[in-house]
């Protein structure tokens, strides 16, 4: 962790010592910077540092790309005596491009397929869905000729994933419910949730059914 590149005042210095030393602090060359790597496979990371203490302030700058895209929902969860440990919330990966000019030709697609569940949905346009898919808000999915969109809710006591959108053919329809179970798992979803019409409770098998009940004001 630690990276002493700086002058350290020696134990027999003279005036000229004191100086050089303190015109370095007084330029920010301090030695209280280092470097750590993040723990593999695991949300916490634990680094030891003769420096750190209880009332450490901890700052992060990533310096790569890999960095900058691991660092979501990073956090300082305990300082000690010369030891700190890093925590990773989880957070909700992208399934789709992050620019809305590479995306577009597959929405194109999707866009036809969805079109009547976006108007009888009635609470979106086109572009909301659209919107919430490039910056990573839902998540679309595909098999042929169906295409389906998910979004991540976080209750206080678990997470879920809810197919908000769907539409296409039943056996399309099947194998998207399929890929999304397993992605929802790994993304520590504990509930899979699906707003759909009452015709899609013959065809999907879900033990706990319940009815959102919704009136015009």
């Amino acid at each position: 962790m630690a990276d002493n590149q700086f002058r350290a005042l020696p134990l027999a210095h003279g005036p000229r010592d004191l100086y050089e030393i303190v015109n370095s602090v007084r330029d920010g060359k301090i030695n209280s910077i280092g470097t750590f790597t993040l723990t593999a496979s695991s949300a916490t990371t634990t680094v030891a540092d003769l420096r750190a203490g209880p009332d450490s302030v901890i700052l992060f700058m990533p310096r790569t790309a890999n960095a900058a895209a691991a660092i979501g929902g990073l956090y300082v969860s305990a300082r000690g005596k010369q030891t700190f440990t890093l925590t990773r919330t989880r957070t909700t990966p992208r399934r789709t491009a992050p620019s809305a000019m590479s995306f577009s030709a597959s929405w194109e697609k999707a866009r036809r397929i969805l079109a009547p569940a976006i108007d009888h949905g009635g609470t979106h346009s086109e572009r909301d869905v659209f919107d919430a898919i490039v910056v990573g808000q839902a998540q679309l999915w595909m098999h042929g000729d169906s295409a389906a969109v998910t979004e991540v809710i976080s209750y206080p006591l678990l997470r879920a994933c809810r197919v908000w959108l769907a539409a296409g053919d039943l056996e399309g329809i099947k194998e998207i419910e399929r890929q999304v179970e397993g992605w929802a798992r790994q993304n520590g979803c504990a509930r899979l949730e699906i707003i759909g019409r009452k015709g899609w409770l013959k065809k999907l098998r879900h033990a706990d059914v319940r009815v959102l009940m919704t009136r015009g004001l």
